[in-house]
């Protein structure tokens, strides 16, 4: 039992440092395209750069979800059919962590300031 919680800490520690790599290059992504907005007010960049910053958000609620979803399976113990979380029946609704509390505001503050700063260069 105790080699199973073990696979499944390490598990949880790879999404977490995945999760936050993603905000890492999402915080890197934008402070870069910060600096080429300043320059060039092109709304394809502009354009670009919020589908990005939506793809980062999407990707580490991914990772934040099966996080989640992992801990949950922890928390049952029970090991039997393996280490995929779909095998028990864990089903989290992917909504409430894409619009949860600690992960939101990350990603609209960066899509404010890219905005923000694209509409203050063009005018």
């Amino acid at each position: 039992m105790d080699k199973n919680y073990e696979i499944t800490q390490k598990i949880i520690q790879r999404l977490t440092v995945q999760s936050f790599a993603i905000k890492g290059f999402s915080f890197t992504f934008v402070g870069l395209i910060g600096n080429i907005l300043k320059d060039i007010s092109s709304p394809l960049l502009l354009s670009t750069s919020v589908l990005a910053i939506a793809v980062f958000w999407f990707l580490d609620t991914f990772y934040l979800n099966a996080e989640k979803a992992y801990r949950q399976l922890e928390e049952i113990g029970d090991f039997s059919k393996g280490f995929d979380y779909k095998k028990y029946g864990i089903k989290l609704p992917f909504y409430k962590t894409l619009f949860n509390i600690t992960v939101m505001p990350i990603y609209i503050v960066q899509f404010l300031f890219t905005i923000f700063l694209y509409v203050s260069v063009v005018y």
